[in-house]
Formats: C-alpha cells, structure tokens, sequence
C-alpha cells in the first residue's frame, strides 16, 4: 500500500476521519523502524561497492544507513573475488594491528565516529571495496510513496497506527490488542523470512543483539 492508502486504513477502522496524515506517517515511519531494528531481515540487506581503498589511510565513512555489517571484502572485479576481511572488536584492533596483521586481513567498527578500519592499513589507494550491511529503514513523507517494507506485511504498520491512536484515547485494551497484532505481524515476517532459512533461532529484541557478550552485538553500531 501506498501511505496514503494506509492513512485511510487507519482512519476507517477507527472510526475517526480527523486524524492527520502527518501523524499517521509518523506512526508509520516509526513502525518501519522498529520492524528494521528487530532482526537482520533479508530485505534490508545491501552491497555497497564506491568505496575504494586509500594508501595509509585506514579508516573510512560508514554509509548514512547503515545498520550493521554482513560481510566485507577487497579486490577483485566483482563482489566474489575480493578477499573477504574478519570482523575484530574495536577494544581489540590494537591487538590485532600490533600482533595480527601480518596474518589475517580484517576490519573493525569506531563507534566513536561512524567510521570502518582496515587491518592491515591499505598501502595503495584504488582497490575496490565491498560492503555487504544491513541497511536502516527509508522514511516516507510524500503520501504516494510506499513504505519501506514488503508489501504484504504493510497491515502491520496500520496496527501499530491503530495501537498509538488507541493509546491516545486511554483506551488501554484496545491498544494491547492491536500492539498484540502488530507484534504477531512481526513473529509472520519472522517465521517466512528468518526461521526457514536459520538465520536466528528466535525472535530477538534488538537491545539484546546490542550487547557486548552477543556475537552479533560486537558488530551493531547503535544510532
């Protein structure tokens, strides 16, 4: 659906035409993000080829949206031919540098600027780059524009307007019932996008991901 579909929906099934549209894109935009933040969805999953390397300099601008590194790999003429680098910690890559480099090629995450090092630091300047990250969700504002999201889990983002709409009237089982559905929406999306493939064994928070004991928290950068 496009938004201004969804803004229909929303105000049908409320019963309340008064609504704004700019208060349902911002439930809308807000959905988006959360169902984005919720796991490493398949549809959110990019490659980034522009960076190239630069002689002794080793760390470069993360993309605008970028939520978490897949895979990252150098050289070649094509994503399959690079060398594919390993992930190290941040609190680690001075170990590595001083101890590693000479043995493995790998890359680390700065917190601290938005920015991706290269372990061993390039020594030539114009080899190609390849990211392979998890992409932040797009933002719609124009009520022709389409979410970000497959189209066949958009009934989620209405949901989740109907939850914030109900939570504004203080009507508090309405708005357990449709926080229950847009969380059931998300489980759907979970079980036809991750589970079949193994990409996770069960739903999880984001703010679990992030944690520093969690594999895959060692490569979230928190925004």
């Amino acid at each position: 659906m496009i938004l201004s579909q969804i803004v229909t929906d929303i105000q049908n099934r409320s019963g309340d035409s008064t609504i704004s549209e700019a208060k349902i894109t911002g439930w809308v935009n807000n959905a988006t993000r959360l169902i984005a933040n919720r796991a490493d969805w398949p549809f959110y999953l990019k490659t980034y080829d522009t960076d190239t390397t630069t002689a002794n300099t080793a760390e470069i601008s993360l993309q605008s949206d970028f939520r978490k590194m897949y895979s990252l790999r150098i050289g070649g003429t094509t994503e399959p031919d690079g060398d594919e680098y390993t992930f190290v910690g941040y609190m680690e890559k001075n170990v590595a540098i001083n101890h590693l480099s000479d043995a493995i090629n790998a890359y680390y995450i700065n917190p601290t600027n938005s920015k991706y090092g290269l372990i061993p630091t390039p020594t030539t300047t114009g080899t190609k780059i390849w990211q392979k990250y998890y992409r932040n969700a797009d933002t719609v504002s124009a009520v022709s524009a389409t979410p970000d999201l497959p189209t066949r889990y958009h009934d989620s983002l209405s949901d989740f307007g109907l939850a914030r709409y109900w939570e504004e009237e203080d009507e508090l089982d309405k708005t357990n019932f449709f926080e229950t559905k847009f969380e059931n929406g998300i489980e759907t999306m979970y079980n036809e996008r991750l589970k079949s493939v193994g990409q996770l064994t069960r739903m999880r928070d984001v703010r679990e991901l992030g944690v520093q004991d969690h594999p895959q928290g060692f490569n979230y950068l928190q925004r």
